[in-house]
């Protein structure tokens, strides 16, 4: 795992985004946000910092977000990588499939670079308005 994804993983913080589903790449020193926060960082994380990177990786399906029904029952976020698996902010390290199977995951569907660009949209408007 590369050292900032160990930072990731080690002072993640959950904090709901309330009634407005949005995502966005949580900066180093602030790592507080849902599950959504954390994919898009981990995969953020993983692409250097590079939004180039991350979005090549999204575009040619080297990395997918799986919208999934979690062992509680609830809608969760987990990412794919190739060459990597899955990883989600209750396990915080790279697992596989099976593995998150037999735990109760359910794979629901994927996340389009469409969709998640408009999720990440949203995240930016959504914090615009929250700073005035």
């Amino acid at each position: 795992m590369n050292h900032d994804l160990e930072l990731l993983a080690k002072h993640f913080q959950y904090r709901s985004d309330g009634k407005l589903d949005n995502w966005h790449i949580m900066p180093m020193d602030n790592l507080r946000g849902d599950c959504d926060d954390y994919a898009v960082t981990a995969l953020y994380l993983m692409c250097k910092g590079s939004l180039l990177k991350f979005w090549l990786k999204i575009i040619t399906f080297q990395a997918v977000f799986w919208f999934t029904k979690s062992p509680t029952g609830g809608g969760h976020l987990v990412l794919w990588m190739r060459d990597h698996g899955y990883i989600d902010n209750w396990d915080r390290k790279w697992v596989t499939k099976d593995y998150m199977k037999q735990e109760g995951y359910k794979f629901v569907f994927p996340w389009l670079a469409p969709f998640v660009a408009l999720k990440m949209f949203n995240g930016v408007v959504l914090r615009l308005f929250n700073k005035k």
